[in-house]
Formats: C-alpha cells, sequence, structure tokens
C-alpha cells in the first residue's frame, strides 16, 4: 500500500488563496494523502468557507491567538497521521503530479527529504519559470552547501519522523524560520538521504499580501549574522555571504 501523506498548510485570513491552495491538492494525482490546515486566529472561518467550496475532508485546527508560521507548522506536524508530510502555504499553489512524483522519487532512492524547482507567479499572471533556480541570493549560497538545490518551503515531502527529530521550525525566530529549519536538517541529513528535482512541481505566488511582508524591518545582514552566530555556522559569514545579504 503506498505511503499516507499529511499535506500541511498554515493559514490566516487570505481565504481566496487558501481555496485555490486546497484545490491544487485536491488536483493531485496521488491519492492517499490527508490535509491539516492550521487556522493561525483568523478574523474569517476559514473551516466554514472551506467547506462551502466543497473541501469537506480538509482537517481544520485552529489557534486562539496568531502563533506564526512556525508554530503552525509544528502544531500540523504533531497532529500528521502520515510517514510523509508535504509543506504547502496557503498562498501558494502545487501542480498536479507533485505528490506522486516526490513519493515515487523517495521509494526508488531512499531519499527521506524531496524537493524541486518552483515556477513564481507575478501579480500580473506573468509566470516565470524555474524561478527559484535563478536566485543569487545569501539565502540560496548557504542552501546549496547542503542541497542539490534551493529549498522553497512549498516544494519539500519529507519523512516526519525526520522533522521531528529535527525539532520542528523555531516558533521563536518569528520569520526565516524555514530557511533555518532546512539549513539545521541540511547539516545532519547525508546526501543520499536527500533528492532534488529540477521539475517545477510548486507555484510560488509573488504578492502584496504574503505573510513576509509583514516581516520586522531588520537587514537580511543582521539577520544572517545574528543566526549564524548563534547556530554556531562560522561558514555562513564569509565575506561572499555578508555581500549577498548586503544587496538583498
Amino acid at each position: 500500500m503506498d505511503p499516507l501523506v499529511s499535506v500541511i498548510i498554515p493559514a490566516r485570513g487570505r481565504a481566496d488563496l487558501l481555496l485555490e491552495a486546497l484545490a491544487s491538492v485536491s488536483a493531485q494525482t496521488y491519492a492517499r494523502r490527508e490535509t491539516v490546515v492550521i487556522d493561525d486566529a483568523s478574523t474569517e472561518d476559514l473551516a466554514a468557507i472551506a467547506r462551502r467550496a466543497g473541501f469537506r475532508s480538509a482537517r481544520f485546527m485552529r489557534n486562539r491567538s496568531g502563533l506564526g508560521p512556525a508554530a503552525a507548522r509544528n502544531r500540523g506536524l504533531a497532529a500528521a497521521r502520515g510517514e510523509y508530510v508535504a509543506f504547502l502555504d496557503s498562498d501558494d499553489l502545487w501542480r498536479p503530479g507533485k505528490l506522486e512524483l516526490q513519493v515515487r522519487t523517495a521509494q526508488e532512492t531512499g531519499a527521506e527529504f524531496v524537493h524541486s524547482a518552483a515556477d513564481a507567479l507575478l501579480p500580473s499572471g506573468r509566470l516565470i519559470p524555474r524561478m527559484t533556480e535563478s536566485l543569487s541570493d545569501w539565502i540560496s549560497a548557504v542552501s546549496r552547501r547542503f542541497y542539490d538545490g534551493p529549498v522553497a518551503t512549498s516544494t519539500v515531502l519529507m519523512k516526519r519522523g525526520l522533522a521531528l527529530s529535527a525539532g520542528g521550525f523555531d516558533s521563536a525566530m518569528g520569520y526565516f524560520d524555514d530557511v533555518d529549519f532546512w539549513w539545521r536538517l541540511g547539516e545532519r541529513l547525508p546526501h543520499r538521504r536527500r533528492a532534488y528535482l529540477r521539475r517545477p512541481l510548486a507555484v510560488y505566488r509573488v504578492h502584496a499580501r504574503r505573510l513576509s511582508a509583514d516581516a520586522p524591518r531588520r537587514t537580511p545582514q543582521a539577520w544572517l549574522e545574528s543566526l549564524c552566530l548563534a547556530r554556531r555556522w562560522s561558514y555562513c559569514l564569509e565575506p561572499r555571504l555578508r555581500r549577498l545579504a548586503r544587496r538583498s
């Protein structure tokens, strides 16, 4: 029997985009899946809106107060029933064959962490193919120390046990918690246990309502330096990376 995949979607408001994300999950060719949506204290009743739109199988969990996407993802990890978990931001989309291809890759290669390239959808409607592969910022530069390609959260499928053993997302960070998690995971994950697919399996929406738009006005360089000092990652304080952070 195919393994169960738990789809974890942190959400706060933006019901219209969440419905499109849920539709992209429903369009997956991989059948053995469950969808867990963590409503991070939205003013809208996202569960009711989803039910009215026909997404009755999705399991909704609601936070009484806004805890941020890291805590929401961690709650989804704790509630997930699948052997694998796949993360999807509520404003992003999946290509129909994403889960099927990633599960097959994991089973054929023994990889416990599978990610892929992603397209970008601009507000104008223009699609930038494999946008994530063209990034040259400091996040991508450090990520390539661990992975064969950039890690975009909405492209990741991984063993649930691996995510839990790594401690999950750091909810104290507030911002860049996903980047921090992928880097921590990359340090402990042997190369043979991860796989990168150049085929773009997700669509990253670029728009003003992204949660990252509310991030505190802290420069990427300052964040990079404080993170790397806290984690004792001296390599990402190299001058080249500092210059990339300064330009970000």
